[in-house]
């Protein structure tokens, strides 16, 4: 078919325009619209949005339009939305709006919003996080970080935070004053902890952290308490990906004790504020300190008894020569007595002999008690220093290790097969390896 111009009216721009807007204005073109916000912001009490919508497949924009909510308007509708779901409109967001198109000859067309639905946004969070969850058991990583095991000494941590949030402030003040003396090292690695940019920057923070895994005993993750919309930064899959998957454990401090998101889910200890963190922390390292002091006094015990019998063995034998030796003496004194009534000089003379023979041979025991009580003392003194030689923390301390697999302990090559994971203790800590 032709097109035939002939019954065409010839008009300027704003003529058709202001017959467009007329079309569009008479046709009251009012609908529930489903859509994401991909531009938004905020001028002399107007809300200015752009909204798309996006193909299921690829992702690509389907559709894009403006669309504006008045302040007249505006007072009403977003303080309700905001305060329904916990969230503000932000970049990203689906939300479900009562729209009536319009047409302006300078701006063409675009939406008024007059109601949003907080029904269709809260539900659509909550979709959001569960098919988060989903896709971590799906993949089989949702506790990979949950199995492994603290160190016994949490003292060098990498701390991931706003370096001006009051929760940051709060941990390190926590840790700092801690009243047993813990000297705990922390590193910052800054991050936003809310925002659209927030799941990036803590991600990045994460990639850095892991080329220094050997110099950290954990990584925390922390901020203080928010609304929903604050913390939905920490419910996103590829931080809860990064966390669960993490070669350090991760332990969290994020928002209140009502909260839980999924970072809180996959990470290995989950806390519920910043200073709860900072006292796990504290506590777990007093229960390591707590179970050295109890094998110290356990060795110092040990070592009293054995050296307190050996103290009691020595005296009863010293006690038992030494009344040997008075008794033997009194019984020769006695028969030189006698003899001394029945013999000669001559006898008397041999009787002296004998006294001096006598008094020799005390000597002689004398010594010899005092020589082996010395002995004694000696030996004690060695069992000290063998005792205190094979103190556990002495012999970690000057170096050496002690390496375990299944809680037994490896004395040969022999007793470990390939594959086998084995753990080295050292005086500050354990290492886990792989036998090649």
């Amino acid at each position: 078919m032709e097109l035939t111009t002939e019954s065409v009216p010839s008009l300027t721009l704003s003529q058709f325009t202001a017959q467009i807007k007329n079309a569009v204005n008479n046709a009251k073109l009012l609908a529930w619209v489903v859509a994401e916000i991909s531009e938004i912001s905020f001028r002399g009490g107007h809300y200015y949005l752009d909204l798309i919508e996006k193909s299921e497949s690829s992702r690509n924009p389907v559709a894009k339009i403006r669309a504006n909510i008045w302040s007249s308007i505006a007072y009403r509708i977003i303080p309700k939305f905001t305060n329904e779901t916990q969230r503000e409109l932000q970049i990203g967001m689906k939300v479900m709006f009562l729209a009536q198109a319009s047409f302006h000859e300078l701006y063409g067309i675009s939406l008024t919003i007059l109601d949003i639905d907080s029904n269709y946004t809260l539900g659509d969070i909550e979709r959001q996080r569960l098919e988060t969850l989903r896709r971590l058991q799906e993949d089989g990583i949702i506790d990979m970080n949950k199995q492994l095991v603290l160190p016994l000494s949490l003292q060098r941590l990498a701390i991931i935070s706003s370096k001006t949030a009051a929760g940051y402030g709060d941990f390190c003040n926590q840790l700092d004053s801690n009243k047993y003396k813990f000297n705990i090292e922390y590193d910052l690695f800054e991050a936003l902890v809310q925002g659209a940019d927030a799941e990036r920057t803590i991600i990045a923070a994460l990639d850095t952290i892991a080329s220094y895994t050997d110099k950290y005993d954990a990584v925390i993750i922390i901020r203080g308490g928010g609304s929903k919309a604050d913390l939905a930064c920490f419910d996103g899959y590829e931080l809860a990906s990064n966390i669960a998957q993490f070669p350090l454990p991760v332990i969290t401090g994020i928002g209140h004790e009502r909260d839980n998101s999924v970072a809180d889910v996959v990470a290995n200890t989950r806390m519920k504020t910043p200073t709860a963190v900072a006292e796990f922390i504290i506590n777990h390292n007093l229960l390591l300190l707590n179970k050295l002091n109890e094998l110290q006094a356990n060795i110092s015990n040990i070592t009293y008894d054995y050296i307190t019998n050996e103290k009691i063995q020595n005296n009863q034998l010293f006690t038992q020569l030494n009344s040997f030796a008075i008794n033997y003496i009194a019984s020769q004194k006695r028969i030189i007595s006698h003899l001394d009534e029945r013999f000669s000089l001559s006898a008397k003379m041999r009787l002296s002999n004998e006294t001096n023979t006598l008094k020799n041979i005390q000597l002689q025991l004398h010594n010899s008690s005092t020589l082996y009580i010395k002995e004694c003392a000696h030996r004690l003194q060695q069992y000290e220093l063998n005792i205190d030689a094979i103190n556990p923390k002495r012999i970690l301390n000057l170096g050496y290790t002690i390496t375990e697999s299944k809680s037994k302990r490896i004395r040969s090559a022999n007793d470990v097969v390939s594959g086998e994971e084995i753990v080295t203790i050292t005086a500050n800590g354990k290492i886990r390896s792989k036998v090649n």
